[in-house]
């Protein structure tokens, strides 16, 4: 009897194996790496720290760019302890590239003008949504850093990036390669273009996170060279995210028309970086996707997001 019910089995799977069968992986398994990211977090959290860390995915604050490094709801990353913390750091190094991620960290440890917890430890982690599936975005955010990603969202982002130029603590200026590109674009416009493209009412620290009435200058009526430089300036804002995040974001862009598709406006003087001295601002904008960097008090902000 068993060796009949032994070889009945064997008959099941070669018959499973010769018509392609394959056994369900499991629901771990097939999510993307960020989110795998995440849900190493979630299974290294207390019950506890579960309670504080996940908000509902239509909470009306998951999709705020608030600037202040005041505390969000989530849990403070500070009071994670020493391993928890390590696999947070491990998302942030998945959500971006490997430049982007040394970048992110350098200005998080920055942080230290606050109460303990000091550097990344003053940023906060939340969790919308099923960890496990979809809808579902997670967030860290606090001063100069917000780095949204979901799933089941129509919405990518925001991104927000910043530093303070006077606590720089890395070998070159976090944002330098932008801000270079930003003064190139303005230096090739010509004299007509500029009139067009600048906001003369506005301060440095135009487009702000908020609306403007200001057009600007279409992106479609500049040369084919200007064009390029307007190119390298949204690649190199992509550079920071991982490399699916930021084709995510091209797609977005593609979808509206691609960059000629968008208005490219300035305010203040952007005749050299902030590091020098320089004090302007600068969008990109079109019908939902939007990309600013703009200078409040020295400090450098900016800002990403779009309409998949």
């Amino acid at each position: 009897m068993r060796w009949l019910i032994v070889g009945a089995m064997g008959m099941v799977v070669g018959i499973l194996g010769w018509s392609g069968f394959r056994p369900l992986a499991s629901a771990s398994s097939e999510l993307p790496k960020w989110q795998k990211a995440a849900v190493a977090i979630w299974e290294a959290l207390t019950a506890e720290q579960r309670q504080k860390v996940l908000q509902p995915f239509d909470a009306p604050f998951r999709r705020e760019i608030r600037l202040p490094g005041s505390p969000r709801p989530g849990i403070l990353i500070g009071t994670l302890n020493a391993d928890q913390q390590a696999l947070v750091v491990q998302l942030v190094r998945v959500l971006c590239s490997e430049k982007g991620a040394e970048k992110v960290l350098a200005l998080m440890s920055q942080e230290q003008q606050v109460p303990e917890p000091k550097g990344v430890g003053s940023y906060t982690l939340t969790f919308f949504g099923d960890p496990k599936g979809e809808p579902f975005a997670v967030r860290i955010a606090g001063h100069h850093l917000t780095l949204l990603r979901s799933r089941g969202d129509e919405w990518l982002g925001p991104v927000v990036l910043g530093s303070n130029p006077h606590l720089n603590n890395t070998k070159d200026w976090l944002w330098d390669g932008e801000e270079t590109l930003a003064v190139q674009l303005w230096q090739a416009l010509t004299d007509e273009q500029r009139k067009r493209a600048h906001d003369p009412t506005a301060r440095p620290d135009a487009f702000r996170g908020a609306p403007s009435e200001f057009a600007g200058l279409p992106v479609q009526a500049l040369s084919e060279a200007q064009k390029r430089l307007v190119k390298q300036l949204v690649e190199e804002r992509l550079r920071v995210l991982a490399s699916d995040w930021a084709q995510e974001f091209r797609e977005a862009l593609k979808a509206e028309g691609g960059i000629e598709a968008l208005t490219l406006a300035y305010a203040g003087n952007p005749v050299r970086p902030i590091a020098q001295g320089g004090r302007f601002a600068y969008r990109l904008r079109g019908r939902t996707f939007r990309m600013e960097f703009w200078n409040w008090h020295g400090h450098m902000h900016l800002i990403l997001e779009a309409r998949r």
